[in-house]
């Protein structure tokens, strides 16, 4: 009876100090499956913000490709990132976007044409007389539009005991341009 009794306690010893043994790497495993959802969930949204950018830019009318201000691409980036009509909000409103601390400066739009001889897609000039995009100086329109956010939109990983280094998050959208 006093073995048993000896053998219970000390089973019941050995199961909290393996308990207590696996909690961190549960708590890691469990933070991480938490912060790799948070990463994607944040990735797809900033698809779909660029894909709206996009697609609105590529059925604009003449619309200056080579300003990277023009008025009219300002605007569809704020519409985007604030997802509302309405892009003229105060700044203290700025900051209810889908994706925090996104900003129209960080979004790049990009005309880009189909080469028949080498088969890839490049860049647009802006000149003219090369045969360029800008479609307000009644030059052809792009062929495409690409948006990427070039720098990249910086995530921090919230596990502790990894390096808080931040990632940046890379989408690129491609859309045919049919503004003509």
């Amino acid at each position: 009876m006093i073995r048993k009794l000896v053998r219970r306690t000390r089973s019941r010893g050995s199961i909290a100090v393996e308990t207590a043994l696996w909690i961190p790497f549960v708590f890691i495993l469990f933070t991480g499956t938490v912060e790799l959802g948070r990463i994607t969930y944040t990735y797809y949204t900033l698809q779909k913000t660029l894909n709206s950018v996009a697609r609105m830019v590529s059925t604009q009318p003449n619309i200056n490709f080579c300003n990277p201000y023009d008025p009219t691409i300002q605007q569809i980036k704020m519409m985007a990132i604030l997802s509302s009509s309405d892009a003229n909000r105060s700044p203290s409103e700025q900051t209810n976007g889908l994706v925090a601390n996104l900003t129209p400066e960080m979004i790049e739009v990009r005309a880009e044409r189909y080469s028949r001889e080498t088969g890839a897609i490049t860049d647009c000039e802006c000149v003219a007389a090369a045969g360029g995009c800008d479609a307000s100086a009644g030059a052809r329109g792009p062929d495409y539009v690409a948006v990427t956010i070039p720098d990249g939109y910086p995530m921090r990983l919230r596990i502790p005991g990894l390096s808080n280094q931040p990632i940046p998050l890379r989408p690129h959208v491609l859309v045919p341009y049919s503004g003509l």
